[in-house]
């Protein structure tokens, strides 16, 4: 029982972690994402602004009402004061404050001069995070992205042990690179086939040994009669176009057929357009768009070897693709 209850709490503790994780790092992110291009809402402020505006106000009052009281007409005009109280000037105060702090009976104008640089205060506090919101709202989408960021990484790392344990160990399937390997391994066994096949030589006459070496030793040179020799190949003479016999004909056939499986059974792997002209390759390749003889078979196959990424391959035996994004 108590193993049980601590199955079930720790059970409990893992789906919190995940909720909250998923919270943190994908489902407000991607809210916040969506609201700063989508809506015309977009980040909500953190500052009041109607606050800081009214801050401001007040400050302007406060200095206009003290110059008011401490510098009358004589002293300075209407327009002056004004001026200052908009710019918000507290030269004059600290200046005054400087000077009455030293006489005692001048305290309610030494407070009166404190609560304004306090306004003062609170006015720059505002101003600051008022910066920091329009800040924060510029980077916005940077933050999220990057909040986001552990999500992508562990999401990758998942799908990389999923490809391991389901390729590697269980042996479910076959990977994108081991499929092509295959697929590569089938074009080189055409190859192979058609490249003997191409016009080759006639065997070789039957052995003469001449009476004079009959008891000689048998380690003597052997001749070959050479009336027996013939230029002509057994599909005709060297000049024409050679063609694959019934048997050449049936053995390309399977090896086309493993292809054109290997297509259809991981089309998913290839894109649409790529499945579209390697099929109509092979069937050029079988002469199902027509007669083709062997020298015209080879040329299909080097045009398929130079047209595809998946068929290019270094000689250090690592897919052409791959040597490309490396380099």
């Amino acid at each position: 029982v108590t193993d049980r209850l601590g199955i079930q709490l720790l059970w409990k503790e893992v789906l919190g972690k995940v909720g909250e994780f998923y919270a943190e790092h994908i489902a407000d992110p991607v809210q916040s994402i969506y609201k700063e291009l989508f809506t015309k809402k977009g980040r909500e402020d953190v500052t009041d602004r109607e606050a800081r505006v009214n801050a401001i106000k007040s400050l302007q009052n406060m200095i206009k009402s003290w110059l008011d009281e401490t510098y009358p007409d004589p002293a300075m005009s209407e327009s002056e004061r004004i001026e200052r109280g908009r710019a918000m000037d507290m030269s004059l105060i600290e200046e005054k404050k400087e000077k009455s702090i030293r006489q005692i009976y001048e305290i309610n104008n030494i407070v009166w001069m404190s609560l304004i640089e306090m306004q003062f205060i609170k006015k720059e506090l505002m101003n600051a995070l008022c910066s920091m919101d329009e800040l924060m709202g510029s980077n916005e989408i940077n933050m999220k992205v990057a909040a986001m960021t552990p999500a992508f990484i562990l999401m990758y790392g998942i799908r990389s042990l999923g490809r391991y344990f389901r390729y590697a160990l269980l042996k479910l399937g076959k990977s994108k690179e081991e499929t092509f390997a295959h697929f590569r391994t089938i074009v080189l066994d055409i190859e192979r086939l058609l490249v003997m096949r191409d016009n080759p030589p006639s065997a070789p006459p039957p052995l003469m040994w001449g009476a004079a070496n009959a008891n000689k030793n048998s380690m003597a040179p052997i001749s070959v009669d050479p009336s027996s020799s013939t230029a002509a190949g057994p599909h005709g003479d060297l000049g024409r176009s050679t063609i694959l016999n019934a048997e050449d004909l049936g053995m390309l056939m399977l090896l086309v057929h493993e292809c054109r499986t290997i297509l259809w059974e991981n089309r998913r792997r290839f894109s649409p357009a790529v499945v579209r002209n390697v099929s109509e390759d092979l069937a050029e390749l079988v002469g199902e768009r027509g007669a083709v003889s062997v020298q015209q078979q080879l040329q299909i196959v080097g045009r398929m070897c130079r047209t595809y990424s998946f068929l290019k391959v270094l000689s250090t035996g690592l897919p052409f693709k791959l040597v490309r994004r490396s380099g």
